[in-house]
This record gives C-alpha cells, structure tokens and sequence, in this order.
C-alpha cells in the first residue's frame, strides 16, 4: 500500500507544491532585519565562546565542550528568538544572560531553563 504513505505535496504529474516551501515561517521567509539579528548575535556567540577557549588554553585546562561557532540547533534557537524579540535580542542589555547562557553552555541548557 505505497498509497497510503504518499507525500501531501505529491502532484499527479510529478512537481513539487511550492505552496508549503516556506512552511517554518506560514507567510514569508524571514525578513533581512531577523537575519542581520542572527548573524550579529551568532558573532556575538563566537566571540564569547572563542575568548572562553583563549583563556582555558591559556591556563593549561581542558578544551571548551562545546564548538565555537554555534551548531545549526543553536541557529534554530537565535531564529526563534530573533523572530519573538526582533533586534532588543542584540542591542538590549536585558538579554546579555541570555547570550551568555548560550555561549556558556549552549542553546539547548538555555531552552531547558
């Protein structure tokens, strides 16, 4: 029964349906401003977690647990951000913890607190 688990955008004739392509964000794809967001807030993560590994190599202790640019589920977690709290995720002092909890000890901890 290959029917039965057929895809719910599957044409007849065999094209995609472009209308779910964007299915993370229902009307549009993310704005320029959601993105220059992330990408200020991923340097922002870099730049913590790259200082962090500087100075525990410094001091002869172990290596950060974590990579130093953030991984794509961290990503996933900026955009969700990015998108709830627009540019204030950035340039808010109200959410320097937030990013240092995420540079820290990564996306994941910070949605689990």
């Amino acid at each position: 029964m290959a029917h039965d688990f057929a895809a719910d955008d599957a044409q007849p004739d065999g094209e995609r349906d472009t209308s779910r392509e964007y299915e993370r964000w229902p009307n549009e794809a993310p704005t320029a401003a959601i993105a220059h967001v992330v990408l200020v807030v991923d340097d922002i993560i870099t730049l913590k977690r790259r200082a962090a590994a500087t100075r525990l190599h410094a001091q002869g202790e172990a290596v950060l647990p974590l990579p130093i640019k953030p991984s794509r589920l961290e990503l996933a977690v900026i955009i969700a951000l990015a998108e709830t709290y627009g540019a204030a995720l950035a340039q808010d002092a109200r959410f320097v913890p937030v990013l240092d909890c995420t540079a820290e000890q990564g996306a994941v901890a910070l949605v689990q607190r």
